[in-house]
């Protein structure tokens, strides 16, 4: 009995296994209307083009967030990031006449962002600027391709150890801080606008436009090349994490160790003769300057610029891999070439198209993090974007789903369903005029660096997979 048990056990998964793996489908439906019954097909056999493609620039002022630091991918792509910002006059009081100059420093907020090898130092330097940072006239934006002239020497250096951190806890309110000195001659001139406050001269501290227009503003940049990952500061305004200049001095007459701060500049309330900030919501002068070099990766060609036409190229000439990422708005574009093969003349219907992507093995392992989704975006032919792809709700997003270890394989991979799109926008015209990009989380443009690099159709490994299930039918007559 154990035995026949046993064998009956084995021949019901035997024919359960052959059914999943079938991929010809038949169902009695709609007997009244259609002449067989329905046969739905899957089909993974399509020809699907994807390329790396860049956008002309990415608006990163009015962010809680500044960038610095130098980051490597696993393809060569080199990625730089380097913080710019202005200063406000400190507040004004008195200053005793027993009091006396200490020192000055830097004092910066890490913000628990990090993207690339943290088990290496971050080594920064932090120099004075000397061209006025002047913003988009017309929108009042700064962009990741913005850049001013700095002094080549800086006024500090510092290395950030993530192993080390909280070493730097600021005793005012016990947060992790990073502390950089500055030379004393440098730190007396922001000291000295106090006492000639105190002495009714002409101090700068009471017009921020003379201030701004001596105190241009200042860079937090890669002090070298060994660093290899890229860290976030704090740009909150009025809060206990605003980046400031500390003046520390001593009074005799009360024998204690004070200060007073410069804070991070917060436009909210100004209007200056620069340009006109007075709409602003967030700091507009404190902006992250993002660069990629391709150089010395298969993604040479890319570059920024407006002609969006020329400015992709295909996955097969890179490794089989496209690049995404946030900082720089960089896209995967998503072309169907022999989608119009499936006309099916009345025939036929897309019941479900599935796009599965794969990240490339080895590159989102802590620390680095993936996405939880991708958007979706129309884009014509000269590679223009024309908005996000909407579902057959015309309201709702359409995303790419991040799924670990999930159906496919056992592995990590975004499942993206292009029913509507393939519906719409291919099947629909014999020509279709619109095509698909991939593209990071829009909330995260501007305030990032994360990049993703996904696997083509020809990559053995990280595969991209088509599949389409097509219902196929003939109508009575």
């Amino acid at each position: 009995m154990r035995l026949k048990f046993w064998l009956l056990l084995l021949s019901a998964l035997w024919l359960i296994s052959c059914e999943y793996e079938q991929t010809d489908y038949r169902y009695n439906l709609g007997a009244d209307f259609i002449s067989d019954p329905t046969r739905v097909v899957m089909i993974d056999t399509l020809t699907v083009h994807t390329y790396t493609t860049a956008t002309d620039s990415v608006i990163t002022s009015r962010e809680d967030r500044l960038l610095a630091g130098r980051f490597e991918n696993k393809l060569g792509v080199v990625t730089t990031a380097e913080s710019y910002f202005r200063l406000d006059p400190c507040e004004i009081f008195e200053l005793s006449e027993t009091a006396v100059f200490d020192s000055a420093c830097f004092i910066l907020y890490p913000d628990d962002y990090e993207f690339g090898d943290t088990t290496v130092a971050c080594d920064l330097a932090i120099h004075a600027l000397t061209e006025n940072i002047v913003a988009d006239r017309r929108f009042e934006y700064l962009y990741n391709v913005s850049g001013f002239a700095f002094d080549p020497v800086p006024l500090g250096t510092f290395s950030y150890d993530l192993t080390k951190r909280n070493r730097f806890l600021e005793e005012e309110n016990n947060i992790d801080s990073i502390v950089v000195r500055v030379p004393d001659e440098y730190g007396k001139q922001f000291y000295q606008m106090l006492e000639d406050e105190n002495d009714n001269l002409d101090s700068l501290l009471d017009n921020k436009d003379k201030f701004a227009k001596k105190y241009k503003g200042y860079t937090i940049r890669p002090a070298n090349e060994k660093s290899s990952y890229i860290m976030g500061f704090n740009a909150v305004t009025d809060s206990t994490v605003t980046p400031r200049l500390r003046i520390y001095y001593h009074d005799y007459s009360e024998n204690d160790e004070l200060f007073f701060d410069y804070p991070l500049e917060d436009f909210t309330e100004y209007a200056g003769d620069l340009f006109d900030l007075t709409t602003s919501e967030k700091n507009s002068y404190a902006f992250s300057t993002i660069r990629n070099d391709y150089s010395k990766s298969p993604f040479v060609g890319i570059d920024v610029g407006r002609d969006f036409s020329q400015n992709k190229i295909v996955s097969t000439k890179t490794q089989n891999a496209t690049m995404i990422q946030a900082g720089l708005d960089v896209r995967t574009r998503i072309e169907i070439p022999t989608i119009d093969e499936l006309y099916f003349e009345g025939k036929g219907a897309v019941v479900q198209a599935i796009l599965y992507l794969e990240p490339l093995t080895g590159t989102y392992e802590e620390p680095y993090q993936l996405p939880s989704y991708l958007e979706l975006y129309l884009v014509d032919k000269k590679n223009r974007p024309y908005g996000q792809v909407v579902d057959f709700d015309q309201a709702t997003p359409i995303i790419a789903e991040l799924m670990f270890n999930h159906e496919i394989k056992g592995r990590t991979y975004y499942k993206l369903d292009l029913t509507r799109f393939i519906r719409d926008e291919y099947l629909s015209v014999q020509d279709p005029y619109f095509t698909l990009q991939i593209a990071y989380p829009q909330s995260e443009i501007g305030s990032c660096v994360d990049q993703l690099l996904l696997g083509n159709q020809k990559n053995l490994e990280d595969e991209l997979i088509l599949e389409l299930y097509i219902n196929y039918y003939e109508i009575k007559e």
